[in-house]
């Protein structure tokens, strides 16, 4: 009788164990974070801005909502950081195996407007909040399916921008979605070895590298920058385009193994491998970046020619024309860059 008792104790703690563990492995099954992706994300909340705030921290750090916390839908105002991987910034996959991560949220609002002496109207809403983020967001090696703007944008376009200085998503074996724009501080994004990547699009950003590969394409695909400037692109599963933006001056063209391939600064392309926006070099001022160029600026470092004709000579933006300069556009012209 009392083994009994004893396996029917036994048998009700295993129970309760398995019940006590139930939401966490609901919440997984639902497409929250895996363990992996807990850290990783814990480790980008605990980054501190220059002011020694934390990324985590900013996210609810918003000093715009224009209504008061009786006007929140669902309880007192917008949360707080409780110093964990959870921030309104990471949502479910509904039906998947992944987590998504924004880089904005929004917050259901309500309120009383008086319209005219002694007549108001209830009026629902939202307001919208975009974080400033700061350091480097690696996600790489997580089960990560999507990064965008909001996940509801609902025609709004006031989205500003954040101090993330860099996007790693490589190696998430289940990432399909990223779209990422009006990054003014963003220097380099990439997504490489995620075979289920479908659409990818980095615009508007200050990228000088980018790094990806989507089912479309049968390489991946590097682009980089020559002189001021950045680069972007906008890729679906049946066509790609790359993008131009001059900083200071003009464009002047992709080039490819050495070679001008376009000169659009919105150029539609579907094909890998190495690609770079080319916005100086050009100092004899023939519209190309060839080794003749490079051998101009490389005389003129000796003193043996006037650069000061030269147009956008200086391709390394460092304020000076000079044998470097030289080298990189001797390199673009072997097909090195």
């Amino acid at each position: 009788m009392k083994k009994n008792l004893f396996k029917a104790a036994a048998a009700a703690l295993c129970v309760m164990l398995l019940l006590a563990q139930a939401p966490v492995s609901a919440l997984t099954a639902q497409g929250y974070p895996d363990s992996y992706s807990q850290e990783k994300l814990l480790a980008f909340w605990q980054q501190e801005s220059p002011e020694g705030l934390t990324n985590g921290e900013a996210v609810y750090a918003i000093d715009t909502w224009n209504f008061t916390p009786e006007h929140y839908n669902y309880g007192a105002g917008h949360g707080s950081y409780d110093g964990s991987w959870v921030t309104d910034l990471v949502n479910y996959d509904y039906g998947g195996d992944t987590f998504q991560f924004h880089f904005g949220y929004r917050e259901p609002v309500w309120m009383m407007a008086e319209i005219q002496p002694g007549v108001f109207i209830h009026a629902d809403g939202y307001e919208y909040a975009f974080p400033d983020l700061y350091g480097d967001l690696d996600l790489s090696g997580t089960n990560l399916g999507s990064v965008t703007p909001l996940y509801f944008m609902d025609g709004v376009n006031e989205m500003t921008s954040s101090h993330i200085a860099s996007v790693c998503l490589n190696n998430c074996a289940s990432l399909s979605y990223v779209e990422i724009g009006r990054q003014e501080h963003l220097e380099s994004v990439t997504a490489l070895g995620c075979p289920r990547l479908v659409r990818f699009s980095v615009t508007d950003c200050a990228c000088r590298r980018i790094d990806f590969k989507t089912t479309a394409l049968d390489e991946s695909l590097s682009l980089g920058v020559l002189g001021e400037g950045s680069v972007g692109a906008d890729f679906t599963s049946e066509s790609g385009t790359v993008i131009a933006y001059p900083q200071n001056g003009g464009f002047i063209g992709w080039y490819r193994n050495g070679e001008m391939i376009g000169a659009e600064q919105s150029m539609s392309l579907l094909e890998g491998g190495r690609l770079t926006a080319v916005f100086a070099g050009d100092a004899d001022g023939d519209g190309l970046v060839d080794s003749t160029d490079a051998l101009m600026i490389m005389r003129s470092s000796l003193g043996m020619l006037d650069a000061s004709g030269f147009a956008s000579a200086d391709v390394n933006s460092d304020g000076v024309v000079d044998s470097a300069d030289a080298l990189t556009i001797m390199r673009l012209s072997l097909g090195l860059l």
